[in-house]
């Protein structure tokens, strides 16, 4: 492949790389922090509670962690 057409590729990519880092950050805060790497519970319904649940846990965390951020730059 030359240069030229690596290029172009990486250009296509660039955009789809963009989303695709903001959510496996996500789900590696889930997986990582928050200890979700299995499944707990015996049913679809207690898992679907649970996974959801531990989303809107990171999301206040990622929420807070941006307020934090904004006082930080806002002081300065």
């Amino acid at each position: 492949m030359s240069d030229e057409a690596r290029k172009e590729q990486r250009e296509n990519e660039k955009p789809k790389h963009q989303i695709r880092a903001k959510v496996e950050h996500t789900f590696a805060l889930i997986k990582t922090q928050m200890k979700q790497s299995v499944t707990r519970f015996i049913g679809l319904l207690r898992n679907h509670l649970n996974f959801s649940i531990t989303c809107m846990a990171a999301n206040l965390k990622l929420f807070a962690h941006k307020q934090q951020r904004m006082q930080k730059v806002k002081n300065r």
